[in-house]
């Protein structure tokens, strides 16, 4: 059990089994996790926001194979990641989640925010892959984050419309207009969108960040138990 701020969940990658329901989150828990944000944000307090846990077992390698889970390192096996690598330690590494699918595909929309507002320094980002909805690993690269316009559309040429994907993109517009409606906190916020993100994506060494309680199983544990 420990905690882990956002940029260290880019180092693992997600795989969400077939007994998992697929992503659901709507207005109400989208609103309450940004305005809990937002308030915590704003405090300026040194800290850290702490997300509900992650439950999470590290795949096995028939799992990979049967699901055809890649190596996304691009660097040859070696031994362990104490060894010295010109590319540096693998990042290979998946994770059935057991508990928490809600968050990570929240986390990881609200990451595509990030990177659309700071194209300069782009973040890294945690692939999500699904047992009984292989195309839906590509949403996220389809969503198209318009903040001038404060719209969200879907890529056209994207051929896969059902309902997650749907819900995927409603979490992505709850998102902007959430910023876009000054009703809902107060005046401005929308210029503070990048500020907001920052704080989002800080590590655990910048003060006010967002860490997440991760619970890793043990070794044989029975997920579906």
């Amino acid at each position: 059990l420990q905690h882990l701020a956002i940029p260290q969940l880019m180092s693992k990658h997600f795989f969400i089994p077939d007994y998992q329901r697929g992503y659901r989150w709507e207005e109400k828990q989208v609103y309450q996790l940004l305005e809990d944000l937002w308030k915590y944000f704003k405090e300026g307090v040194n800290g850290f926001y702490c997300l509900q846990p992650i439950v999470a077992k590290q795949c096995t390698q028939e799992t990979i194979d049967k699901y055809c889970l890649p190596d996304l390192s691009g660097i040859p096996p070696y031994d362990s990641d104490d060894e010295l690598s010109p590319k540096g330690p693998r990042n290979d590494v998946w994770y059935e989640i057991i508990d928490g699918q809600q968050r990570i595909t929240t986390i990881r929309v609200l990451l595509a925010f990030y990177n659309t507002v700071h194209t300069s320094n782009p973040c890294a980002l945690y692939e999500l892959r699904y047992a009984t909805r292989p195309e839906f690993k590509d949403v996220f690269d389809n969503i198209i984050i318009t903040l001038a316009q404060h719209r969200v559309s879907l890529n056209q040429g994207f051929p896969f419309h059902n309902i997650d994907v749907e819900y995927v993109k409603s979490c992505a517009e709850l998102v902007i207009k959430w910023f876009s409606d000054d009703t809902q906190v107060e005046s401005n916020k929308f210029n503070q969108i990048g500020t907001f993100l920052s704080n989002f994506y800080n590590d655990a060494k910048q003060g006010v960040n967002v860490e997440i309680i991760w619970y890793e199983t043990k070794e044989g544990t029975d997920a579906r138990d």
